[in-house]
């Protein structure tokens, strides 16, 4: 009688260990998604294709209703809607989906207008779980500066702006106190011709705006550097040029 009792406290003590080992070392979790848009560029030329998928991850099931949503080639927008079900008591687990990997992409065309255009994939678990979102936006020109000498680059961005003729460039220039300055510039001829400018400064001097729009109402390249003027984000100072560049 003893022994068996003695069974039977020994089996509720290694049950109440396994249980106290779930719930306090292996806590549960919450569902959780996140979408990852793959492929994207974030420029293209006027009529250059561009494709794109998406990488589906987090905790939970895979399976739900998705919707896809891009530019066709006149820059309308397109949308493409599947859902997929999960079979009954299917257990939740960490999972990554790259659709890519599956040769499931998207877009296939190549826009005629310049413009900012956008791309959004949306995945709902079921009409009680919040949808999770995520996308990219792009930029669609005439032209894209791209010189390796960076002041003939800045030139090629100035004429663009002169012809208010939709244009790209990214760059990284020299700051005139030294540090570098990370830098996009768009020329948005759809958008009464406006000059947008995104920087990252690296001392910081401009904090508050690294990475903010600033729409600025004109630039001016000299010898040495190059001037954005009346931005009304952030007051640029002169970025100048290696000097190197002249001689390379």
């Amino acid at each position: 009688m003893k022994t068996r009792f003695l069974i039977i406290t020994v089996g509720i003590i290694i049950a109440i260990s396994i249980i106290f080992t779930i719930f306090f070392e292996y806590p549960s979790k919450k569902q959780h998604y996140e979408i990852k848009v793959t492929g994207m560029k974030d420029v293209y030329l006027v009529g250059e294709k561009y494709d794109f998928s998406y990488i589906l991850s987090g905790y939970g099931n895979p399976c739900g209703y998705s919707k896809i949503t891009f530019p066709d080639q006149n820059g309308d927008t397109v949308q493409i809607v599947s859902s997929s079900s999960c079979f009954a008591n299917t257990p939740m687990k960490e999972f990554v989906l790259d659709f890519q990997k599956n040769d499931t992409t998207y877009g296939h065309v190549g826009i005629k207008n310049p413009g900012t255009y956008a791309i959004g994939v949306e995945f709902e678990r079921s009409a009680t779980f919040e949808p999770t979102q995520g996308g990219k936006s792009f930029h669609v020109v005439e032209k894209i500066c791209d010189d390796s000498d960076s002041k003939a680059e800045a030139q090629c961005f100035a004429e663009s702006f002169e012809l208010c003729k939709s244009s790209y460039m990214s760059q990284q220039f020299f700051a005139e106190n030294g540090g570098l300055v990370s830098l996009k510039a768009i020329i948005e001829s759809w958008n009464d011709c406006q000059l947008r400018v995104y920087s990252e400064n690296s001392l910081g001097e401009h904090t508050p705006f690294n990475g903010i729009r600033s729409v600025c109402e004109n630039m001016t390249v000299n010898e040495n550097s190059l001037n954005f003027e009346n931005c009304n984000n952030a007051d640029y100072p002169p970025i100048m040029f290696p000097i190197q560049n002249s001689e390379s």
